[in-house]
């Protein structure tokens, strides 16, 4: 799914090269959570987000800066991510190149068959810190402020949230806070929100069913006698091997998956039918859980993953824009990997007053 938000991730040592340049939140120590100026988030979503790779945050008394997004037009190597030709979004084979990254994970609407999740008639507000807050870090045993930390990570945008305040909110490589990000993994969050609503609902019974019970298609397979339970919790105990390095790219069974699953998501978890232990007994990271849990989901609520999200989800949480969810070719979202594009809140950015900040 693609959407407005960001992870703090070290490109370079990242599982998947999505995590190099997917942006970062990250909700304020003892802030409540709550959502939404253009492209904020808050509670709802912020809780449910991973953020970042910052062991340790504190946020000074002292207020330094002075409110408002704040932009840059490089990074760290930025030249490297294609800064003398715009970031530009290449084309589907060329999306994964380092040059190509930037663009295509923020401004690459149209790459890919999507689905779109309709955003609500009113957007829902976060006030902002009259300034911004002195932030420090601490890392490998030193003390770092934000500055620092955005000079030494590709990190296209940051976002922290404290209660119903933005605190801070940055870019770099000349994104801007009307752009789209593509969320990667974080779908996979997104998805156990949606799982959990349908059991909550009665649509889903249990998280002991098993997969099978809800998809036809997986009667007879592993992965259909795998329980619900185990695949929210990556254990579902079948054969797969998932790795991708900068060097190396994705694993076999990770490359066979991507490709496999733009034809049928069904088909594509099919091909990995060999159990090598009992499920909920060994964590094993591989997006093919998910996809399963995706199947699950539709074959329970008699509804596309879309249209579920943008009721209890996407119009709850009171978004500003449309979101996309990228499809197979039989038109079933591809969970795990390119969800959705949007952005939650208002736009253009109101101005904020908080006269106790």
């Amino acid at each position: 799914m693609n959407f407005r938000t960001s992870k703090l991730a070290r490109p370079t040592r990242s599982r998947d090269p999505a995590a190099r340049l997917t942006p970062g939140i990250v909700r304020a120590a003892g802030g409540r959570g709550s959502l939404a100026a253009p492209g904020r988030l808050g509670s709802l979503w912020a809780s449910a987000v991973w953020a970042g790779s910052i062991v340790a945050v504190s946020i000074s008394l002292a207020f330094a800066q002075q409110p408002g997004p704040r932009f840059r037009t490089d990074g760290w190597h930025a030249d490297e991510y294609g800064r003398a030709d715009g970031y530009p979004v290449g084309t589907r084979a060329t999306s994964e190149q380092l040059r190509f990254l930037i663009g295509a994970y923020s401004r690459g609407d149209g790459q890919w068959p999507t689905r779109d999740i309709a955003a609500p008639s009113a957007a829902s507000p976060l006030g902002r810190a009259a300034t911004e807050p002195a932030i420090t870090y601490r890392s490998a045993g030193g003390s770092h402020t934000l500055d620092n930390y955005l000079d030494q990570y590709p990190t296209t945008a940051l976002l922290i949230v404290g209660g119903d305040r933005i605190l801070v909110e940055r870019y770099q490589y000349d994104r801007r806070d009307t752009d789209r990000f593509t969320s990667q993994s974080m779908a996979k969050t997104v998805l156990a929100l949606l799982i959990g609503i349908a059991v909550q609902e009665g649509s889903i019974r249990s998280i002991e069913d098993t997969a099978e019970t809800y998809v036809a298609a997986l009667r007879g397979s592993e992965y259909g006698r795998t329980p619900i339970k185990a695949l929210l919790q990556m254990s579902s105990g079948i054969d797969f091997k998932y790795s991708y390095s900068d060097n190396d790219g994705p694993s076999e069974d990770t490359a066979m998956l991507n490709r496999l699953r733009r034809e049928s998501v069904a088909d594509a978890v099919l091909t990995f039918n060999r159990r090598v232990a009992q499920p909920g007994t060994r964590f094993n990271y591989t997006s093919a859980d998910s996809l399963v849990l995706g199947l699950v989901l539709t074959g329970a609520t008699g509804r596309t993953v879309s249209d579920y999200a943008r009721e209890k989800l996407w119009e709850p949480l009171g978004a500003e824009a449309r979101a996309t969810w990228r499809i197979d070719r039989s038109g079933k979202e591809m969970l795990g990997f390119g969800w959705v594009r949007g952005r939650v809140g208002l736009s253009p950015p109101p101005r904020f007053e908080c006269p106790r900040c």
